[in-house]
């Protein structure tokens, strides 16, 4: 039996699926971990689990953050 999917992967999906469908362009910064947690309606630690699935299978990597007041990482697409 299959298990149902994780907030994290449902989300990572979400995301894939806007870049396939070209809503994010190469080089472009994704949303951040506040606006996705406010849209998906999850905690930030949720949405922490969609970037790190969308680098496994080679859809985004990350970037350093721009600046000292940042307090993540931004991830884009490669």
């Amino acid at each position: 039996m299959r298990r149902a999917p994780t907030k994290g992967e449902e989300i990572a999906e979400e995301i894939a699926s806007r870049i396939s469908r070209g809503r994010y362009r190469p080089g472009e910064c994704l949303p951040g971990e506040t606006s996705l947690s406010a849209e998906f309606g999850v905690t930030r630690k949720v949405v922490r689990a969609a970037p790190a699935l969308l680098r496994e299978r080679g859809l985004v990597e990350t970037v350093a953050p721009k600046g000292p007041s940042s307090g993540s990482a931004e991830w884009s697409l490669p």
